[in-house]
């Protein structure tokens, strides 16, 4: 059953059942039935498609940058494990490099952020190692 059709069914039904309400209720006016007019067939929406997405190509990706980093020799290679150890090394290049050369010890420390010999961190020795090497063999 269709649509159309049951409307019109249930408009005949509201019309007949205004007319027994209105005997029922002793009036003498009785209401003509509404003229149900067919509606005109409704056509099918037209389905439209959704725009097909625009899809580019991603930008090459450069690769990584890579950093030169010195060489640090191995933990187990450093001649000093703790403060103590650390300053007699350092005391020993001194007086082998001298006082002249000495001094750049202080901009190795700089370097790594330290302004004292007890500042270095244990993650910084082989670093720093690395920097008084390179500092000896400036010769």
């Amino acid at each position: 059953m269709s649509l159309e059709s049951k409307i019109e069914t249930l408009s005949v039904l509201i019309g007949e059942l205004i007319k027994t309400l209105d005997k029922s209720n002793g009036l003498s006016s009785v209401a003509p039935a509404p003229t149900v007019v067919p509606a005109a067939p409704v056509a099918a929406p037209v389905p439209v498609a959704p725009p097909a997405p625009v899809v580019t190509a991603p930008a090459a990706m450069p690769p990584p940058p890579v950093f030169a980093t010195a060489p640090t020799p191995a933990a187990s290679a450093l001649p000093f494990s703790d403060a103590t150890t650390l300053v007699a090394y350092v005391m020993g290049v001194y007086r082998q490099i001298g006082a002249a050369k000495g001094a750049g010890i202080q901009n190795v420390l700089t370097s790594l952020g330290a302004s004292n010999l007890t500042d270095v961190k244990s993650e910084q020795y082989a670093q720093f190692y690395a920097g008084i090497e390179a500092l000896k063999a400036q010769g």
